[in-house]
């Protein structure tokens, strides 16, 4: 299931509002919609209570400086702001804007960009990191479990597991996501293409890390 359309909930900010209307939307999933807001934040309308938990608790301070690094920086909650067709109401969280490899490579206010030859060898650089990380989160899950589906003790074992090994580049924020899914009985969710992209400085972003068990 995928969601093909949202509009501003009655009451809110009427900026807000003509906001939802007009940005361009970026993508879009089962529980989310991601619209631009400009070239480095955007606003993820989510109904997914883990992601709404997850991002409630990267407000706040006490988050380690390391384990932000590879999850999504948070600057807004615009609490519940959109819904959709069957009623589900969607609250708001202006974030970073993620990217993928081939689209950081060629962003022109980077050192290298699409004119560049050597934007080629960048976007590879960034592949080649992605692949290893997404092999090192792979390696992990299959030394727990070769179960499709899995709910949270699986995602704090797998969280241990990731933690322990350090062969990740993101490994700093796991002890951080096995306490989460511990706390919030969530389930990790890093295999869906897009859940695992770039912030503008190059580091790799687990943009949406968790959801529901199954």
């Amino acid at each position: 299931m995928t969601i093909e359309e949202v509009w501003p909930v009655p009451g809110i900010p009427r900026r807000h509002a003509r906001l939802i209307e007009r940005s361009e939307r970026l993508g879009h999933g089962g529980f989310s919609v991601v619209l631009g807001l400009s070239a480095r934040r955007v606003l993820k309308l989510t109904c997914c209570e883990a992601t709404q938990s997850l991002f409630d608790a990267l407000t706040k301070q006490s988050v380690p400086r390391r384990v932000r690094r590879h999850l999504p920086r948070v600057f807004a909650d615009w609490g519940e702001c959109a819904t959709d067709n069957d009623g589900i109401l969607y609250r708001g969280y202006v974030i970073e804007r993620l990217f993928t490899a081939r689209e950081l490579a060629n962003m022109p206010a980077l050192p290298l960009n699409a004119t560049n030859p050597e934007t080629r060898d960048m976007s590879d650089q960034l592949l080649d990191r992605l692949r290893t990380e997404k092999t090192a989160l792979g390696n992990a899950r299959r030394l727990y479990t070769n179960q499709e589906a899995f709910g949270c003790e699986d995602a704090v074992g797998i969280a241990e597991l990731i933690l322990e090994a350090q062969t990740a580049e993101t490994a700093g924020a796991f002890g951080f996501l096995r306490d989460f899914c511990r706390h919030y009985k969530a389930a990790l969710d890093l295999e869906i293409a897009g859940n695992i992209l770039f912030g503008r400085d190059l580091r790799l972003v687990l943009a949406d890390p968790v959801t529901a068990p199954m």
